[in-house]
Protein backbone atom coordinates (compact mmCIF):
# COMPACT_ATOMS: atom_id res chain seq x y z
CA UNK A 1 0.00 0.00 0.00
CA UNK A 2 1.12 3.33 -0.76
CA UNK A 3 0.95 6.19 1.91
CA UNK A 4 0.53 9.82 0.04
CA UNK A 5 1.68 12.01 2.78
CA UNK A 6 0.71 15.11 1.75
CA UNK A 7 -2.68 13.84 1.21
CA UNK A 8 -2.69 11.97 4.85
CA UNK A 9 -1.11 15.63 6.64
CA UNK A 10 -3.73 17.79 4.86
CA UNK A 11 -6.59 15.07 6.03
CA UNK A 12 -5.51 15.17 9.66
CA UNK A 13 -5.19 19.21 9.40
CA UNK A 14 -8.67 19.95 7.77
CA UNK A 15 -10.45 17.91 10.05
CA UNK A 16 -9.20 19.95 12.77
CA UNK A 17 -9.25 23.36 11.50
CA UNK A 18 -13.09 23.53 11.60
CA UNK A 19 -14.24 26.65 13.78
CA UNK A 20 -16.31 24.04 16.15
CA UNK A 21 -13.05 22.12 16.52
CA UNK A 22 -11.18 25.23 17.33
CA UNK A 23 -13.30 26.70 19.97
CA UNK A 24 -13.41 23.10 21.79
CA UNK A 25 -9.56 23.24 21.98
CA UNK A 26 -9.19 26.85 22.87
CA UNK A 27 -11.60 26.27 26.09
CA UNK A 28 -9.14 23.77 27.30
CA UNK A 29 -6.09 25.75 27.05
CA UNK A 30 -6.94 27.45 30.43
CA UNK A 31 -7.56 23.92 32.28
CA UNK A 32 -3.45 23.73 32.64
CA UNK A 33 -1.81 20.11 32.44
CA UNK A 34 -3.99 17.05 33.70
CA UNK A 35 -2.49 15.18 36.81
CA UNK A 36 -0.63 12.39 35.56
CA UNK A 37 1.45 15.48 32.92
CA UNK A 38 1.89 17.75 35.56
CA UNK A 39 3.85 14.63 38.10
CA UNK A 40 5.35 13.71 34.91
CA UNK A 41 6.90 17.40 34.52
CA UNK A 42 7.77 17.07 38.25
CA UNK A 43 9.65 13.95 38.38
CA UNK A 44 11.30 13.90 34.80
CA UNK A 45 11.94 17.54 33.43
CA UNK A 46 14.33 19.69 34.80
CA UNK A 47 13.33 22.86 37.22
CA UNK A 48 14.52 25.36 34.41
CA UNK A 49 14.68 24.66 30.23
CA UNK A 50 13.66 24.52 26.59
CA UNK A 51 10.60 22.84 25.71
CA UNK A 52 9.21 22.15 22.28
CA UNK A 53 5.39 20.73 21.80
CA UNK A 54 5.16 18.88 18.57
CA UNK A 55 1.48 18.78 17.73
CA UNK A 56 0.51 21.50 20.63
CA UNK A 57 -2.98 22.38 19.07
CA UNK A 58 -3.86 25.55 20.88
CA UNK A 59 -1.29 25.27 23.29
CA UNK A 60 -2.79 23.79 26.79
CA UNK A 61 0.43 21.84 27.49
CA UNK A 62 2.38 24.92 26.12
CA UNK A 63 1.18 27.60 28.37
CA UNK A 64 1.20 25.52 30.65
CA UNK A 65 4.79 24.88 31.16
CA UNK A 66 5.37 28.47 30.09
CA UNK A 67 3.43 29.13 33.48
CA UNK A 68 6.12 26.72 34.66
CA UNK A 69 8.87 28.85 33.89
CA UNK A 70 9.82 26.81 30.98
CA UNK A 71 10.86 28.37 28.06
CA UNK A 72 8.39 27.01 25.10
CA UNK A 73 7.75 26.75 21.48
CA UNK A 74 4.69 24.65 20.35
CA UNK A 75 4.37 23.75 16.85
CA UNK A 76 1.28 22.49 14.68
CA UNK A 77 0.05 20.97 11.92
CA UNK A 78 -3.17 22.89 11.46
CA UNK A 79 -2.26 26.61 11.57
CA UNK A 80 -5.08 28.00 12.74
CA UNK A 81 -4.38 26.03 15.95
CA UNK A 82 -0.74 27.39 16.08
CA UNK A 83 -1.94 31.04 15.32
CA UNK A 84 -4.15 30.60 18.36
CA UNK A 85 -1.76 29.90 20.34
CA UNK A 86 0.82 32.94 19.54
Amino acid sequence: MICDNAALKAQVRDSYATAPSLEIYRKRVDNGLRTWEATLVRRYFPTVGRVLTVGCGAGRETFALEQLGYDVVGIDICEPYAAASL
